[in-house]
């Protein structure tokens, strides 16, 4: 027992020599010690992934576990590479409905959207501008697909066994020229313990499009089976969770780039998207003379400022004629538009021309407070950016639309606000 009244020196000889050890002996012990905790902590840590579940809790994909590193890979279960759509689709279709239903797929099943279109789009492809570079090189895990449930794709499942396998995805993959990245994954990152999912043809369309009972439509579509056409809603029932989960998906993942955007219309504009070159599947071509009742109508309510989205160069004319006197025409001049029922597409080789000012009209139109449209995938995309349009829009093909005198109150309210 060492005490205060010990002599000085007794003190220190009983200090150098605690646990037994002569005080030069000091710095071995401790470095054992050291050693020793490293050891035990590094043990520790070992066999517990970021999610702190144990070695044998496999990710749900089955796949190996994640390296040890504070990667955001660990917090998916793979990647959803979004490569294609139907080749004969246009931009609006392409950029909105298809990406939309595949990154609602992947959040499904917690998967990490990454988006490189591939060239089989071929009326949103430019070779000149999008098959440049050298491309995108990633290595993952493939083998995993997606199952089939009643047509619609289900989760996916092991159908094959897993391997390691480099990819090359060539060009520079088409989207991230018109809008920002879906997802933070970079192929330089180190996931290669993760899955690629990857939808097929057949699973995009008639899959998605038709028979997910989730997915988003642009109008009912002539082959949609019963419990997803729904007869027995309106056409504004129907459209409305669709909607919905369109504006939810396009305000967290879909940003257009600003730098390609066009000249906006003022404030409380009413919007008018006329199609009138290619229309099919179901659809019918609304003629000019059937926008003109509404049209006055927002004028009677005190509106001034019109935004015109149109593809074809008589309706832009002979609109601007009719109207100059009266509205505040915000139009474009110099895209390119169709003399007949050819589409917009089919005019130019530049179908990044095209896809740059489908956007600029897209963007604008979702800039108004109200719309008149027909049924297209470029409208359905105008609601998604600006879902108050559900309720200030009015469709001429929905045989429930409201009446000239119901729009009208619909203007004089929204503007009175």
């Amino acid at each position: 027992m060492l005490s205060s009244d010990m002599p000085p020196n007794t003190f220190r000889r009983h200090r150098s020599n605690i646990f037994g050890f002569s005080i030069r002996f000091r710095p071995i012990l401790l470095a054992l010690i050291t050693s020793l905790f490293l050891f035990l902590h590094v043990a520790s840590f070992s066999n517990i992934d970021l999610s702190g579940n144990f070695e044998n809790d496999k990710l749900a994909l089955n796949v190996s576990i994640a390296p040890r590193n504070l990667s955001k890979c660990s917090l998916f279960d793979g990647i959803l590479l979004i490569s294609s759509a139907p080749r004969l689709a246009a931009a609006g279709t392409i950029f909105f409905q298809y990406v939309i239903n595949q990154i609602i797929y992947a959040n499904r099943y917690n998967l990490m959207p990454f988006i490189h279109l591939s060239a089989n789009v071929r009326h949103v492809f430019d070779p000149v501008v999008h098959g440049v570079g050298n491309g995108v090189d990633l290595t993952l895990q493939h083998g995993m697909r997606a199952s089939p449930i009643e047509e619609c794709p289900g989760p996916p499942e092991n159908r094959s066994s897993l391997m390691k396998q480099d990819l090359h995805l060539a060009g520079t993959g088409i989207w991230n020229h018109y809008f920002y990245p879906v997802s933070d994954f970079l192929p330089t990152e180190n996931c290669s313990y993760w899955s690629m999912v990857e939808l097929s043809a057949d699973q995009i369309k008639p899959g998605l499009h038709a028979h997910c009972p989730w997915a988003v439509r642009s109008w009912r579509y002539p082959d949609l089976p019963p419990h997803i056409a729904l007869d027995n809603l309106t056409d504004k029932e129907w459209y409305w969770p669709m909607r919905q989960k369109g504006h939810e998906i396009v305000q967290k993942y879909i940003k257009i780039r600003p730098e390609i955007l066009g000249p906006l219309p003022a404030k409380a504009c009413i919007g008018l998207h006329v199609r009138h070159s290619d229309k099919k599947a179901g659809r019918k071509q609304t003629p000019l003379s059937d926008f003109y009742p509404y049209l006055q109508a927002f004028v009677n309510a005190g509106g001034l400022h019109v935004y015109l989205a149109t593809d074809s160069t008589i309706v832009h004319g002979k609109l601007i004629q009719d109207w100059n006197r009266t509205l505040e025409i915000t139009s474009p001049t110099d895209m390119i538009r169709s003399k007949d029922r050819t589409a917009t597409f089919k005019l130019t080789s530049s179908h990044h021309r095209t896809n740059v000012e489908v956007l600029q009209d897209i963007y604008a139109l979702s800039k108004c407070s109200f719309l008149l449209h027909g049924r297209s995938a470029v409208s359905e995309a105008v609601m998604y950016l600006n879902l108050d349009l559900h309720e200030n829009s009015v469709d001429l093909e929905d045989t429930d639309r409201y009446s000239v005198g119901e729009f009208q109150n619909v203007v004089e309210k929204t503007l009175s606000q």
